[in-house]
């Protein structure tokens, strides 16, 4: 089925990843343009599993999920801002991460980078305050 399918093509991916880096710096310098999609979300948390990755990912998908937060309240401050900003017609990556958490079934092991990003994101948060 698509999710056996899916799952095949992590692990291909994880394996190719480790044997050469391209494919995460790849992957980073997409999240980063801010073009992003549900797939580069979850190959970003597989990545994430990888030692030597995973301050990497969980910072470039920090700042991918912060963005639209930081948008939205210069936005909030600025008539000009929200005028611009509601033309953009940038993905929004909390779409994808609530969609990986319906998706993700109980006992997977894409569950522990998924926690280790939302304590990520919460410590950023929490720094902010």
């Amino acid at each position: 089925t698509l999710t056996a399918v899916k799952n095949t093509i992590m692990s291909h991916l994880d394996f190719a990843a480790k044997q050469n880096n391209s494919i995460v710096t790849d992957l980073m310098k997409s999240i980063k343009s801010g073009s992003i999609s549900k797939f580069d979300v979850q190959l970003a948390l597989t990545f994430s599993r990888l030692p030597r990755y995973q301050t990497q990912m969980f910072e470039c998908l920090r700042k991918a999920f912060c963005l639209p937060f930081a948008k939205a309240t210069r936005a909030n401050n600025s008539r000009w801002l929200a005028g611009v900003l509601s033309n953009e017609t940038r993905t929004d990556p909390t779409v994808h991460v609530i969609n990986l958490v319906q998706e993700v079934s109980s006992g997977s092991d894409s569950i522990v980078p998924l926690v280790q990003f939302s304590f990520a994101v919460l410590d950023h948060f929490a720094g902010l305050s």
